[in-house]
Formats: structure tokens, C-alpha cells, sequence
């Protein structure tokens, strides 16, 4: 199975950067990432560069992709004790974005390159249309340079996906870059809404509802976090002595694989999924309402209502000192419960890992840690939904 994989929109270097985060990100075997990226040695070496290039402060950001298309194959890959699975290709195209701008089409129409584009949008499995992060921020602030540009890039990217493919309509995300310059300034219902009063999308959405209702998200995604940050003169820049803090970087290319999946799967046999993934993810919400929990009550908040409670008389200082500890007793006893569930679940993760020797059982863990990984995203942010009703 070979998915073809096109990135829409995007000036500059910003598919090549993502690229390189990706694989970065994916090309490390671990808990989290039960499948990983292997590619031919030129390109991984490229990649690599590509993000050394971006760790350091000395230089600047990587130059804009050149004109032309490059496509890049990833085989992924599930290895344990008996061997490394192969379970699918995905094939990304690099290119320069200005090859689907009229403004920057050469004179020449037979351009072979930009034929090429042409062809990839043609017969293409999967689309991601990429935002830009700072633009986006720009246009909220009321930025009135950039009025239109959104009211502009929406219609012409979107009459690319019109077009239907061998099996129907193809999958589409939106996926907002530099995501670490809006949080804690926007929130993704304000983009949300933003995406929504664009004269074309609600059109768009609803034809995908009546021809296919696959999911259609829109993700957050930042390669650097707050190593790069936005300067006084609107420039981003390095931060130096800020680590790198990849946000959602995989989820785009997780986001598309389950559908996938599951046509691999219906080849030999029908699919049977344990939810384990599912309630690891609820288990680890539950963990981390719990910490917040105690963090508050051991936090200034919770002084606070110590000192207050601390003048009153001593029947209702008594009761507080009860409720206080049972509280306090109750959330530890909980965090320790859920603990020992989210201990056992990895390790039954980490067995079926151990354990697989099939191809099958290989896409079938795949599967499920994709949906996981998912069904928390969804959990973090519910607006990212803007088809579909969850997993």
C-alpha cells in the first residue's frame, strides 16, 4: 500500500521544515511511536541536515524550497524481537508553493515541472492544506493587510480538492503552522471561526458531508515551539538557549492512516479492535485532572483558603480540616489508582509490541495507537473536529 501524500499551500521553506520534524519525530522507536519513518539514506541524511539547520541560532531559518517537485517515500515500519514489519509507504512531494500561485506561474505553460504538480493533484490519496500560523495571528489581531489574504487563499486552494479521485472524494486536513505564536493569544475556536466565515468553506464542508463525511480536522502544529518567537519588528526569530518543543507534529500523518489501515486489514479478514488505546488516553486525562487537582490544593489557592478558613470559628475549622483531608486522601488514593491501570496498559502495550509477528497483528497495533493518539488530541481540543463525531 502506497499513500500519496500532497501538502497544499505553505511558502518558503514551511513543507520542507515540517518534513524534517516529522521525521524527526518519527524515526525513533518508543511507546509513543509504535510506527516509525525509514527512508533512502540521502533523504534522511537531507532531513537531518534540514533540522540541524534549524536548532542553530547561528543561522538563519532554512532558504525557500527551489522551484520544482521532489517527492520523498517513507516506508513505515513496526520492528520488535521478530524482525521489522513493513505496513504501509507514504510519499510526500515537496515543492514550492508559488507553483500553485498564478502570480509566480511562468510564461511558458508546458513547464514540466509544474505539470508534475498538476499530475500529484490529480491522482494524490491525501490532502494537508497548510495555514499560516503567523498570517493567521496577524488576521486576528485586526492586522488590515491581511484582510483579505485568507478571503483569497481559501477558494483557490480548495478548488484543488474539488476534483475527485479513483475511490472518491480524498481525505483533507487543515493544519495551522507556528501554532506557538497564537496559543495564549487565540484559542483554536477563534481560528475555528475564523476558517468558517470565509465565503467558500461552509459550502466546501457541506459537500464533503453529503459526498463522503470522512473526518475533516483542522490541527494545530508548531515544529519549534518557543524556540522561535515573534519579535518586536514582526520577525521570527531563534531564541537561544530555548530547547525545541515539537507541538502535534505527527498528528497530521496520523490523522490520515486509520481509514487506511483498516482497507489493509479488510484484505484478509474483518477488523475486531481492542479499545485499550482509548482508555489509556481517558485514563491519562483522568491523570492529569488529578495532578492539577492536587497541585491547586498544595498550590496558593489552596493557602489561601487555609488562611481564610483559618479565621473562622472552630466547629467550621474543624469540618474544613476534615473535608480538607478526605479530599486530599481521596485524590491520592485515585492518582494511585489510575496509575497502576496506566502502568498495566503499557506493558500490555508493550508486550502486544514484543509480541507481534504478523504483519496483520502489526497493522492492528499500528491502528490502535493511531486512534489513541487521536482520540487525546481530540480530547485537547474538541474545535480540531470540522467534520466528523470523533473515534
Amino acid at each position: 500500500m502506497d499513500i500519496s501524500i500532497l501538502v497544499l499551500g505553505a511558502q518558503g521553506a514551511g513543507k520542507t521544515v515540517y518534513l524534517a520534524g516529522l521525521y524527526q519525530q518519527l524515526s525513533i522507536a518508543n511507546i509513543d511511536n509504535v510506527v516509525t519513518l525509514e527512508t533512502r539514506e540521502r533523504y534522511a541524511r537531507r532531513l537531518f541536515n534540514t533540522y540541524l539547520h534549524l536548532l542553530d541560532v547561528s543561522r538563519e531559518f532554512p532558504p525557500p524550497t527551489p522551484w520544482g517537485v521532489e517527492s520523498v517515500s517513507f516506508n513505515c515500519v513496526l520492528t520488535n524481537r521478530h524482525g521489522s514489519f513493513p505496513l504501509f509507504k507514504a510519499t510526500y512531494h515537496d515543492y514550492t508553493g508559488e507553483m500553485l500561485d498564478p502570480r509566480h506561474i511562468p510564461e511558458d505553460e508546458d513547464d514540466e515541472q509544474l505539470q508534475r504538480v498538476n499530475r500529484l493533484i490529480d491522482t494524490a490519496d491525501v490532502f494537508i492544506v497548510l495555514i499560516d500560523g503567523l498570517k493567521m495571528l496577524r488576521l486576528l489581531q485586526g492586522d488590515p493587510l491581511m484582510a483579505l489574504w485568507l478571503d483569497q487563499y481559501l477558494p483557490f486552494v480548495l478548488r484543488h480538492l474539488a476534483k475527485p479521485g479513483p475511490q472518491g472524494l480524498r481525505p483533507v486536513h487543515f493544519v495551522v503552522t507556528k501554532w506557538d505564536l497564537l496559543d495564549g493569544e487565540f484559542t483554536l475556536e477563534e481560528v475555528r471561526e475564523k476558517l468558517l466565515a470565509q465565503h467558500f468553506m461552509p459550502g466546501f464542508l457541506e459537500h464533503r458531508r453529503e459526498h463522503d463525511n470522512s473526518p475533516v480536522r483542522l490541527i494545530p502544529v508548531s515544529v519549534t515551539g518557543p524556540f522561535a518567537r515573534l519579535s518586536e519588528s514582526g520577525v521570527i526569530e531563534k531564541v537561544p538557549g530555548q530547547s525545541i518543543s515539537p507541538c502535534n507534529v505527527e498528528v497530521p500523518f496520523v490523522a490520515i492512516l486509520p481509514d487506511m489501515i483498516r482497507a489493509a486489514l479488510k484484505e484478509t479478514r474483518s477488523l475486531e479492535l481492542s479499545w485499550d488505546s482509548a482508555r489509556e488516553a481517558r485514563l491519562a486525562q483522568q491523570a492529569g485532572f488529578l495532578d492539577q487537582s492536587r497541585q491547586l490544593l498544595e498550590g496558593p489557592v489552596g493557602r489561601l483558603v487555609d488562611r481564610i478558613m483559618g479565621q473562622t470559628g472552630l466547629a467550621t475549622r474543624t469540618t474544613y480540616a476534615g473535608a480538607r483531608a478526605w479530599l486530599e486522601d481521596l485524590i491520592e488514593r485515585r492518582r494511585k489508582a489510575v496509575g497502576r491501570e496506566l502502568e498495566h496498559l503499557h506493558r500490555e502495550h508493550q508486550r502486544k509490541q514484543r509480541d507481534v509477528e504478523t504483519r496483520e497483528a502489526a497493522l492492528e497495533l499500528a491502528l490502535e495507537s493511531f486512534e489513541a493518539r487521536l482520540h487525546s488530541f481530540e480530547e485537547k481540543y474538541p474545535a480540531s473536529l470540522l467534520i466528523g463525531g470523533g473515534l
